[in-house]
Formats: structure tokens, C-alpha cells, sequence
């Protein structure tokens, strides 16, 4: 029988888990995230293109457009990164640090089996939980996009 510790840490993970599902519903409703029906092999072939072409292998948004489902496949989410601009961010140990929107990739948010990624999850808990990861977050984020 679990003990009642268990049972917190089940419901907790099952309220978090309805709380993403609502989160990625609204992204996808307002048009900031969409479904992608692109396999792994698909995605590796186009990894391996950019590269000869010694280009930042990065997601193309092929699935941008696409409005019916892929036979067979079960889709992941993506965050719809915007197309033109850039993000600006002060950072407190690297000072101003500003990305392309045209350089960023559509993370995916949501994997093809339901659950959230690290992208949405640590994005959407309350502020007092994300200030820990606040530095870190960005140093990865910086070293991702150059």
C-alpha cells in the first residue's frame, strides 16, 4: 500500500500534469504552438543536410502549416517561435544579451506520448520555484542559440 507521502507526490504530479495539458491547449488554441507530425528519421536527414551545409542544425517549422493529422503518427507540440524581431534579455551575469527570433528553434513542449519538456515545465511554475534555476536557464539558453 503507498504511504501517504506517495499518494501527495502522485497527485501533485497528476495536478501538474492537467495544469501543462491546459497550458499547451491555450498556446495551441491562441496559435503560439502547433503539432508536428515529423519523424525521427525525417528530422535526422534534415539534421544531417544543415550540417554538410555547415549550418546550426535547427527545426525548419515544416509542420508550421499543416493542418491534418499524419497517419500513424502521434505528434509532438511546438512553440511557435515568432519569425521576425528578437528577444532581448538582461541578464545578471552577462549583462544585455539579445537573440534573432529567426535563430531560434520551435522547441518542442510537448512530447508525441503526452508529457510536458523541461521548455514548458519550467516555464509555467510559479515564480519562487523558477528563481533558482534563473541563471542557469539563461547560460543554457545562451550556449543553445550560439
Amino acid at each position: 500500500m503507498p504511504t501517504t507521502k506517495a499518494l501527495s507526490i502522485r497527485a501533485s504530479g497528476l495536478i501538474a500534469t492537467n495544469r501543462y495539458k491546459k497550458v499547451i491547449q491555450t498556446l495551441l488554441d491562441q496559435g503560439k504552438a502547433y503539432h508536428c507530425y515529423c519523424i525521427k528519421e525525417e528530422l535526422e536527414a534534415l539534421r544531417a543536410q544543415q550540417m554538410a551545409r555547415k549550418e546550426k542544425p535547427r527545426y525548419t517549422g515544416i509542420c508550421r502549416s499543416r493542418t491534418e493529422p499524419r497517419e500513424g503518427v502521434e505528434p509532438v507540440v511546438r512553440f511557435r517561435s515568432p519569425d521576425e524581431g528578437e528577444v532581448v534579455t538582461d541578464d545578471v551575469v552577462r549583462g544585455r544579451v539579445v537573440f534573432q527570433n529567426k535563430q531560434l528553434d520551435d522547441l518542442i513542449i510537448m512530447r508525441s506520448d503526452g508529457t510536458p519538456t523541461y521548455n514548458l515545465t519550467v516555464d509555467t511554475h510559479p515564480a519562487e520555484v523558477r528563481r533558482p534555476l534563473y541563471v542557469w536557464k539563461t547560460r543554457q539558453m545562451i550556449s543553445e542559440s550560439g
